[in-house]
């Protein structure tokens, strides 16, 4: 947890992952009491981290070291570094399948 070299990548992740602003027009649109609206962007939001924080503290807690840094590398595998049954043509697969268009 020392360890903020990666803050950066980190913070663009979870900027990125909570980006539904494009939805919050429609919402307060249909809400019945929109001065409820702060309220519910708030709640909304403190879901949405404690879901990422709880998913990110078990995959942490499950694998912590044995996890790569390029996450598309752990594709197919166990935590040990072994090959999942059935999932071998996962790693046939090329890199552009997975690249962000």
């Amino acid at each position: 947890l020392s360890d903020v070299g990666g803050m950066p990548v980190t913070l663009s992740i979870v900027a990125t992952s909570m980006t539904a602003h494009s939805e919050a027009g429609p919402v307060y649109a249909r809400m019945a009491s929109k001065e409820h609206f702060t309220k519910f962007c708030v709640g909304a939001f403190a879901a949405a981290t404690a879901l990422y924080l709880a998913v990110g503290a078990t995959g942490y807690l499950l694998y912590s070291d044995a996890v790569s840094a390029n996450l598309l590398d752990n594709v197919g595998f166990d935590a040990e570094g072994r090959p999942l049954p059935g999932m071998a043509w996962l790693q046939r697969l090329p890199p552009p399948v997975f690249a962000p268009q």
